[in-house]
């Protein structure tokens, strides 16, 4: 009996922690997104993060900017002033490439370890955060690729 109470608490313990998770990522959402009822994914970039995972988001970004169904924020924990290396002035004056000036993913704990983070969002809310290894950046930006284009 011991044992299912555990359980049961083990899975408390998880539904709360993704509960407190999914309040951070869309207090911060709402604080740097300009769509109130955006309806789509959006792929945050952390500039300073894990170099061939920014630099596959940043390609997957650079070649999906005109999509209306995605949203990308840069994000960095020391400064932006990299993105010029990456983006011309046109490509960061579109509506879908946002900037967090503020650092809000790092301040708010949603970027672990400089990886990329998924966000699926439903009439401005977020539903769902994916935590994207390293490993898996190829698989999940082709199956995200089909997504925003179908």
């Amino acid at each position: 009996m011991k044992i299912f109470y555990l359980i049961v608490y083990l899975l408390f313990l998880s539904c709360n922690n993704q509960s407190k998770e999914l309040i951070k990522v869309n207090t911060t959402f709402k604080e740097v997104s300009p769509k109130e009822n955006f309806d789509g994914f959006s792929l945050v970039i952390p500039i300073d993060g894990c170099g061939p995972c920014v630099e596959k988001g940043i390609s997957f970004s650079k070649k999906n900017l005109k999509n209306p169904k995605i949203l990308f924020f840069i994000s960095s924990q020391l400064n932006l002033k990299p993105i010029y290396q990456y983006y011309t002035e046109g490509e960061l004056s579109t509506k879908s490439l946002l900037l967090d000036k503020s650092s809000l993913f790092f301040k708010n704990g949603l970027i672990n370890q400089g990886h990329l983070l998924l966000l699926e969002i439903h009439q401005g809310h977020v539903d769902k955060m994916t935590d994207i290894e390293p490993n898996e950046v190829d698989d999940i930006l082709s199956k995200l690729e089909k997504s925003i284009n179908n």
